[in-house]
């Protein structure tokens, strides 16, 4: 009896939880977006210095903007299955700001999710986007961890099933994000409103 006392008070405060989660969620998803975007000759994104209580105040599931350009030639497929079809995530970097030193920084944008057979498609590129600077609206998220109970990624076998943001830059030899020693988290955006402006295309 304890033990079944036990498990039905953690499954009722799990649910609890869950509950309070989903009303933060959409309670930040509810404010108006914020301009996230840096200013040419700063160090980068504030959002990328905010430890993990500051971060879900003021960061998590809030709608941010972020003005770029996109460089398609280095975007990345990342493996996923919807609704039980083969497809991938888009992956591409966006130029947002230059630093102090001149060199371009930027952040990486999950686009959307597009079916296998149109890996090679390039339909999402958009005329409004090539060597454009173009507004995006957007969800910030961590990267993703690999760990020793996940799938690793394998470029050499193009495999990618995980969005490892600080990996992401080694392989394409893009230092998008400044690496400080203060610096606490790695984060893409996830855009939410390309279908909404390019109907039509596969997002």
């Amino acid at each position: 009896c304890y033990v079944t006392g036990s498990a039905y008070l953690w499954q009722k405060r799990r649910k609890i939880e869950k509950i309070r989660e989903i009303a933060r969620r959409e309670e930040s998803m509810s404010r108006e977006p914020v301009d996230v975007t840096p200013k040419n000759g700063t160090d980068g994104y504030e959002f990328n210095y905010a430890d993990d209580k500051e971060f879900e105040n003021e960061f998590s599931y809030r709608p941010v903007v972020l003005s770029g350009i996109y460089d398609h030639k280095n975007e990345i497929l990342v493996d996923r299955t919807r609704d039980h079809e083969r497809g991938y995530c888009v992956i591409t970097p966006l130029y947002t700001h230059i630093d102090a030193n001149g060199e371009k920084r930027g952040i990486f944008v999950d686009r959307g999710w597009i079916d296998y057979t149109y890996r090679h498609s390039k339909l999402h590129y958009g005329d409004s986007e090539v060597n454009r600077k173009i507004e995006i609206h957007g969800i910030l998220r961590d990267s993703e961890v690999q760990d020793e109970k996940s799938i690793s990624n394998d470029f050499q076998e193009n495999r990618i099933v995980i969005v490892d943001i600080n990996q992401f830059e080694k392989v394409r030899e893009m230092n998008l994000n400044e690496n400080k020693e203060n610096k606490k988290r790695s984060c893409y955006l996830r855009e939410t409103d390309f279908g909404q402006k390019n109907k039509g295309n596969l997002y």
